[in-house]
């Protein structure tokens, strides 16, 4: 199916009714895969798990992401942090919105639920149905696909098991 994906860094398959994502563990290299259509306002949301992860490992939703590879994404790390922010054109990382501690973030071995509701240059972010924090950015107004990245910051073959991931367009 369109899941099925490998190169040097990451590979994704379907099995046992999840995708199961793998950064291969070079450290600090972000991967992404992303999927069609283009949606622009939306809640988007991803139950997961991370079985094998360690410390500042992380997998997050990416979205708004057009052909010169720039997108938004939400971050969940290993150790219980998440946090939001932009991957650009020419390869780096901006950060909106740091990297904090959350309450509702259970252990990354049990399953989490996370969430985005974009809409114009407003987002909201949801982990496990609670609000933990919203932004405002205008970097990246357009539709573009969504779908996931993946990090990992040493761990090699760092899994992340995505049981649903589904959209609601806003009217």
């Amino acid at each position: 199916g369109s899941w099925n994906y490998e190169d040097e860094w990451c590979s994704l398959n379907v099995n046992d009714g999840h995708l199961n994502i793998y950064s291969k563990g070079t450290p600090y290299w972000n991967s992404w895969y992303t999927i069609g259509p283009a949606i622009q306002n939306f809640y988007l949301e991803a139950t997961i798990t991370m079985p094998n992860c360690n410390g500042k490992d992380r997998f997050g939703l990416a979205f708004r992401l057009t052909n010169n590879n720039q997108y938004y994404f939400m971050g969940l790390t290993c150790d219980g942090t998440w946090g939001f922010s932009r991957y650009t054109a020419s390869n780096t990382i901006e950060t909106i919105l740091d990297y904090v501690k959350s309450d509702v973030i259970k252990p990354a071995s049990e399953t989490n639920r996370i969430g985005v509701l974009a809409n114009g240059n407003h987002f909201e972010f949801y982990i496990n149905g609670v609000k933990v924090g919203q932004a405002d950015d205008s970097t990246y107004p357009n539709a573009g696909s969504y779908g996931f990245v993946t990090m990992s910051a040493g761990t090699a073959n760092f899994k992340t098991s995505v049981d649903t991931l589904k959209y609601w367009l806003l009217p």
